[in-house]
């Protein structure tokens, strides 16, 4: 009797640490896919947003001393000062473009960091796990913010544009009507992509949220003092049995 209920309590200790080590790889696959997914994105975001500031700083520069040309009323220091602010704004755009191409974000560093993590023991997929997890809510809180504040600026921007429009009078830059209606156009743009940017989560908020209630599914909660807690129900031959892992 004594080695009938060694045999079992063996074998249930062993199902149990085979659960544990399967949840644990299936956390870390899920944890890897989300910051894959942040990373990705992240880079395509860079590229394409850095080729565009360095496109639209050359089309600037050369359209605006293009256009001072074409322009036959304008003096020499006219032409000269105009030059000057289309060139200088198309060189700022550009060596912006090129910053944002040459200089990856915490979006892309963090998720690179913790892909060469190693997970060659249990304990280490452990440690990877919980650090992945510190990655996921920074970029996540990030992210937050980031949009907050872009749209914040973007709002504020749009508005003071619409206020020189309706509070400056025409009469006033008789010369620039098209100008003026400029101000216009622009805020209402403004006001409404910083809406859009207000309202709409990014992907590393997205992705956090869908990580949480992944866990919150599986049963996966998360202690006050960084313990996880894990509960599952695991079919047996004669029934079900109830398995809690606590790792600490």
């Amino acid at each position: 009797m004594k080695k009938t209920v060694l045999i079992v309590i063996i074998s249930m200790f062993a199902c149990s640490l085979s659960f544990a080590q399967t949840a644990d790889r299936e956390q870390l696959y899920r944890l890897t896919a989300h910051l894959t997914l942040i990373q990705e994105e992240a880079h395509l975001d860079r590229t394409v947003g850095g080729g565009v500031l360095i496109g639209t700083g050359v089309l600037i520069g050369v359209g605006g001393v293009i256009l001072t040309e074409s322009i036959p009323e304008l003096t020499a220091d006219d032409r000269m000062m105009y030059d000057a602010i289309f060139v200088g704004t198309g060189t700022l755009a550009v060596v912006s473009g090129v910053l944002i191409l040459t200089l990856p974000s915490e979006y892309e560093t963090l998720p690179a960091k913790f892909k060469e993590l190693p997970e060659d023991s249990p304990e280490n997929i452990r440690k990877k796990i919980n650090l992945g997890e510190v990655y996921l809510e920074k970029l996540a809180h990030q992210a937050e913010n980031d949009r907050y504040l872009s749209g914040g600026i973007l709002i504020v921007t749009g508005l003071a544009e619409l206020a020189f429009y309706f509070f400056v009078s025409q009469d006033d830059i008789d010369n620039y009507s098209s100008m003026h209606d400029m101000f216009l156009y622009e805020g209402i743009l403004n006001c409404g992509m910083g809406l859009l940017r207000l309202f709409i989560k990014s992907a590393p908020e997205n992705e956090y949220q869908t990580y949480g209630e992944w866990k919150k599914w599986q049963g996966i909660t998360q202690a006050a003092d960084d313990t996880d807690i894990q509960f599952a129900l695991m079919p047996t031959p004669r029934g079900v049995a109830a398995v809690i892992k606590i790792s600490y």
